[in-house]
């Protein structure tokens, strides 16, 4: 059984991605000329974006939003609205998006800031993603033409890549990141997209060890490595390394690769019980279904296959991997009566095609 991509990785929670997405990116702003060292008392334009470099979220908002309003280039709106998307807090990172984009819309800072803030919403609203994510692409690649090194720009780039499924390109943005900053984060997502191209990655492996060298307590490193561990058939070692990770780190994402480790193992209560989980943290991560569709389906039991594969597809209705699943159990099946089933669900969104995105002035800056 071969494991696909299960780790998002920002922990903008949806990652609950609870977007969490944990997408374990503590990206920092790109360079800034300006030298913002704010009044008497509170805290630097430097000490805010060191904050956020350290992942100190709650923090950077609250020491940015003290800098906002004697923002005269844009540098202090991008670290509050990136600070407040890596805490789901989206609203108010919309409202600051609205308020700077006819002051800020050539700042490579707050391009790539609101690029993240688009990133989120598609995560969190399938029906809109193909939307979300041409925004957040057309704003990275704006932000990094003029600031080629900026790394929320190539993290969020890297990330709409995955989830375009092209690893290929992901890897080059993330490698970007990484020659600017050597970070458990950015070691981590180059590693995790190495391995979604080839799971014996060396190169891959290698990373994972030198994110959790410069941290043992990454919590997304231990969870890639535990996918490793399962890629190479060592379930029992892959469960250790989870059990390693505390109970308040136990994102959707580590319900995914538990249920996983569970069923390697012939514990099938366990691994159902894993991956219902991970669908009550993150009912839009797309490989959840795959791997409870390819549990029952081993077990012979097609029509709770199917029925996995569909509620997938409810959350996003135009993924190609869930119908390519369900087209193959289509072709195969004896079952005449499933067999029309599957193509009667499935053949209005494979006639209709993907939306041809337009990007919507209100969510650009165009």
């Amino acid at each position: 059984m071969t494991f696909p991509r299960v780790f998002e990785l920002l922990p903008f929670a949806m990652i609950p991605l609870s977007v969490s997405v944990s997408l374990c990116c503590n990206a920092s702003l790109g360079d800034v000329s300006q030298g913002q060292s704010g009044k008497s008392g509170m805290v630097s334009f430097t000490q805010a974006r060191q904050l956020l470099i350290d992942g100190d979220y709650q923090h950077a908002a609250d020491a940015f939003r003290n800098l906002v309003a004697d923002d005269k280039e844009g540098n202090a709106y991008a670290g509050l609205i990136f600070a407040l998307a890596k805490q789901d807090l989206l609203p108010e990172a919309e409202q600051l998006i609205k308020q700077g984009k006819q002051r800020f819309s050539s700042n490579p800072n707050f391009m790539a800031a609101a690029a993240s803030a688009r990133y989120l919403h598609a995560t969190v609203n399938p029906p809109k993603g193909d939307l979300y994510l041409a925004v957040a692409a057309d704003l990275c690649e704006r932000a990094i033409k003029a600031a080629p090194d900026n790394l929320i720009a190539n993290q969020t780039w890297g990330l709409v890549y995955l989830r375009l499924h092209k690893p290929d390109h992901a890897a080059l943005c993330f490698r970007r990141c990484l020659s600017v900053a050597e970070t458990p984060e950015n070691l981590t997502n180059l590693a995790h997209t190495l391995l979604v191209l080839d799971q014996r990655s060396r190169e891959g492996r290698n990373l994972i060890t030198k994110a959790l060298n410069l941290n043992s307590a990454f919590y997304p490193a231990h969870i890639e490595r535990a996918i490793i561990l399962l890629n190479q058939g060592k379930s029992k070692h892959a469960l250790a390394e989870l059990k390693t990770i505390p109970d308040t780190e136990h994102t959707a994402q580590w319900s995914v690769v538990a249920g996983d480790a569970y069923c390697m193992l012939n514990d099938g209560a366990d691994a159902l019980a894993a991956w219902q989980n991970a669908v009550h943290l993150d009912p839009y991560n797309p490989d959840v279904y795959q791997h409870q569709s390819s549990y029952y389906l081993s077990h012979g039991d097609e029509e709770h296959a199917v029925a996995m594969l569909l509620r997938g597809l409810e959350m996003e209705p135009f993924n190609e991997d869930l119908q390519c699943h369900l087209l193959n159990i289509a072709k195969k099946t004896r079952n005449e009566s499933l067999r029309k089933d599957i193509y009667r669900e499935i053949r209005p969104s494979e006639n209709k095609p993907l939306p041809d995105v337009e990007i919507d002035p209100s969510l650009s800056f165009k």
